[in-house]
């Protein structure tokens, strides 16, 4: 992938409405676009978003999911097709 995907904790969530938020990055901007699509559907609470500073993508847009969707998530994607990496740092 051109886009590395990590986990990431991020304290009071986004937007104050999640409350532990994983990041994950995407191959390309329209992959990131069907998996909030895919996520949404499923009734799963994500955030399309700016590729955080720390984090590399050529894509530049990344998807913030609730931790406690993580492992839903996981199997949308591969369900889906839809390709991502993911890097714990807990």
């Amino acid at each position: 992938l051109s886009c590395a995907g990590r986990f990431r904790s991020v304290a009071g969530g986004i937007d104050g409405y999640i409350q532990e938020t994983m990041i994950v990055l995407f191959r390309n901007a329209r992959e990131v676009i069907r998996a909030d699509a895919a996520a949404r559907e499923a009734g799963l609470d994500c955030r399309v978003r700016p590729v955080p500073e720390e984090y590399s993508a050529e894509c530049g847009m990344c998807l913030f999911v609730a931790d406690a969707h993580s492992g839903v998530f996981r199997e949308l994607m591969l369900r889906n097709r839809i390709e991502a990496t993911y890097h714990d740092e807990k």
